[in-house]
């Protein structure tokens, strides 16, 4: 379900007992780049991340890590800012 209005967002995550996240940041893990989940805005650390990985411009595989925060917690996180700019397709 995507919804797009943030009041109808709201609603939808009053009645499903949710919080939506606030926003994903680039950083890096251990030498991986990441997408750095922040469940609010102003959050010292991030809740999860999301692994992309990256081959001649394009997505190969997608490693969402949401349901294993505990390695969030124990994980060092450097945030990158700003983002490196994608791949030019040729």
């Amino acid at each position: 379900m995507v919804a797009r209005d943030p009041e109808h967002l709201g609603a939808v995550e009053q009645r499903l007992g949710v919080r939506t996240v606030s926003g994903e940041v680039p950083a890096w893990i251990e030498g991986r780049e990441v997408l750095a989940v922040f469940r609010v805005a102003g959050d010292e650390r991030p809740a999860y991340f999301i692994e992309l990985s990256v081959a001649d411009g394009r997505v190969t595989s997608i490693r969402d890590f949401r349901y294993v925060p505990y390695i969030a917690r124990e994980a060092t996180f450097t945030i990158t800012s700003p983002a490196r700019p994608p791949p030019r397709h040729r």
